[in-house]
């Protein structure tokens, strides 16, 4: 079930707020993604604090649970001195996957090779998989920016979807009861 805004003015306000928030993903997309690692850090910091401080005193406190905390700690004080860095060892560590996958795959149609089709598509997916792998290691920047980009492209489309939702809702005082939709509705 979807719930759409109660109110026209809200409706338009949020569907334009999320058209230049993506507009600016677009424009501004290393700095997006900074502010958005910053915002992860922000989260995991206040989580870690919150967690040693609201902990019932009588609770089993394990090692991985202080171990857990450590980690969560450190990687919230790494993205909120350096967001930067800590994309680019994020996206670093998918494209070691990425290549990693990649080599099975190309292993998979090579051992496959005697079946009709198979390691063509095996591997051609393996072929890309290797080739974006390679370009995120020598371009980290490039995954950061694909990132924002895909984010601004989403956050216009659904504030576009947003403000025509608010501004085919009628009623002389903007105002429109909440509208459900879905099979639940």
């Amino acid at each position: 079930m979807i719930v759409f805004p109660k109110h026209r003015t809200v409706s338009v306000i949020a569907g334009g707020l999320s058209i230049l928030v993506g507009l600016a993903a677009l424009v501004w997309p290393s700095i997006t993604a900074e502010f958005l690692a910053f915002l992860v850090g922000l989260f995991l910091f206040s989580e870690a604090v919150f967690s040693f401080f609201t902990r019932d005193r009588r609770a089993l406190f394990t090692w991985t649970a202080v171990a857990q905390g450590v980690v969560g700690l450190f990687v919230a004080v790494f993205l909120l001195l350096m967001p930067g860095a800590a994309l680019r060892v994020l996206v670093m560590l998918i494209a070691v996957w990425i290549v990693v996958r990649a080599a099975v795959q190309l292993w998979t149609a090579i051992q496959l090779r005697d079946l009709a089709g198979v390691p063509l598509f095996v591997g051609l997916f393996g072929g890309v998989s290797l080739l974006v792998g390679i370009l995120l290691l020598t371009r980290p920047e490039a995954g950061i920016i694909a990132f924002s980009w895909l984010i601004g492209i989403y956050a216009i489309v659904s504030g576009v979807i947003i403000l025509l939702w608010g501004l085919r809702s009628s009623g002389d005082d903007g105002y429109q009861t909440e509208r459900r939709v879905g099979p639940d509705a």
